[in-house]
């Protein structure tokens, strides 16, 4: 194979060679960022608790990373549970208009 004078991935552009590592990558940077718009009280939650984590880590000495990724792994299930509320309000509205109360 020829080597393209761009070089870098653009070589691989009509050689019919797979990106496989690119699309992998970015189907789930993509993937992610769907799940982040389409469930934000999970994201918010895990952010969220990702900043604080960090700046209890740098703050207080005691406060270890441990300490940090249990905080965060506690907050994905809260964020599942708030995710799940809204849901469970979100499908009694939608049944209560298809009947027409």
């Amino acid at each position: 194979m020829a080597a393209h004078p761009a070089g870098g991935f653009r070589r691989y552009f009509g050689t019919g060679k797979s990106l496989s590592f690119v699309s992998h990558t970015m189907d789930a940077l993509i993937d992610l960022v769907m799940l982040l718009v389409f469930h934000w009280r999970l994201g918010l939650s895990v952010v969220g608790t990702t900043v604080l984590a960090v700046f209890l880590a740098a703050t207080l000495p005691w406060f270890s990373g441990a300490f940090g990724l249990a905080l965060v792994i506690a907050s994905v299930g809260l964020g599942l549970v708030w995710e799940g509320a809204a849901e469970k309000k979100r499908a009694e509205r939608f049944a209560k208009a298809k009947k027409g109360v």
